[in-house]
């Protein structure tokens, strides 16, 4: 179970289990203790902490109390020693650190929710691994260190906002389609359809006919 693997990273990592509901938020260092203090991390790892660091989030959102879904921002705009600001910019966010003013700051362009959510994760994955990059992505002969970071962004993003028992526990209730899973998680079809491939489950279409994500065939055919 979830909690139950989040329990397991907490004890490693000596990630401090909240006792008052103020104390539910983390914090960026307890986030990054999930980072391997080895030099060389293989992108297999590297992806996993990305998955680690997301699932604590969610874990610690789901001891709050408040409802389930959809992930809120709040996971990480309440997060210490973090402004979020929505500016007029034409790229999609960029996060920085302000050395005047003591903390990271995350800027969103002015958009749909749903990318504006995707945004802010991936931004602030950006964020915890700050300091740690040359160590996290090495890059390999047909990836660059930056292409890696980018991938590991997008991976937390979508481990996050589309947590894998969540999706599950909302595909046992009956919701199959893109369109109400995105309408529930508050993200784009196309992550959904991505979160569905990596959780091996199949979607269905708009003529009710439900395929196999990854042969794309009709369930119950062979390719």
């Amino acid at each position: 179970m979830l909690q139950t693997k989040i329990l397991s990273i907490n004890r490693k990592t000596q990630i401090p289990s909240p006792t008052t509901k103020a104390q539910y938020g983390l914090t960026i260092t307890e986030l990054r203790s999930l980072i391997p203090r080895r030099t060389r991390i293989s992108v297999a790892t590297a992806m996993q902490v990305a998955e680690q660091q997301a699932d604590a989030l969610v874990w610690r959102h789901k001891l709050s109390g408040s409802p389930l879904l959809p992930i809120p921002a709040t996971v990480i705009t309440e997060i210490k020693r973090l402004l979020v600001i929505e500016t007029d910019q034409e790229i999609p966010g960029v996060s920085m650190w302000d050395r005047h003013s003591g903390r990271f700051e995350i800027q969103l362009a002015r958009t749909d929710i749903a990318a504006q959510r995707f945004t802010l994760a991936c931004e602030f994955k950006h964020i915890l691994d700050y300091d740690n990059v040359d160590r996290l992505y090495r890059g390999s002969p047909t990836e660059c260190p930056a292409s890696l970071a980018d991938r590991a962004a997008d991976y937390f993003a979508a481990c996050l906002l589309v947590p894998t028992e969540l999706l599950k526990q909302a595909w046992r209730n009956g919701v199959h389609t893109t369109k109400e899973l995105a309408r529930l998680f508050v993200v784009s079809e196309s992550l959904i359809r991505e979160r569905l491939d990596q959780a091996g489950l199949s979607i269905t279409n708009e003529s009710g006919e439900r395929r196999h994500l990854l042969s794309g065939l009709p369930v119950g055919v062979a390719a």
